[in-house]
């Protein structure tokens, strides 16, 4: 079972789902930052490395990030 995520991981999160169901692809920092409400990407940034922590997206060796496979 994976970890519980905090309001604006899981606000990060659902925006990730819903971008890759409607545009086949992750959003960018910046797109993340503006939809969440961060100031800048670099807090995108931050919550997306906590999402890979956690489990929920996980980074190739390019870093590219994409959803878990289960």
């Amino acid at each position: 079972m994976l970890p519980a995520l905090t309001t604006a991981q899981q606000r990060v999160y659902d925006f990730c789902k819903e971008s890759l169901k409607a545009q086949d692809q992750l959003p960018p920092a910046e797109k993340i930052a503006e939809h969440c409400g961060f100031a800048g990407k670099s807090g995108a940034r931050c919550h997306l490395a906590a999402l890979v922590k956690k489990g929920y997206l996980e980074a190739n060796a390019f870093g590219k990030l994409r959803f878990v496979r289960s």
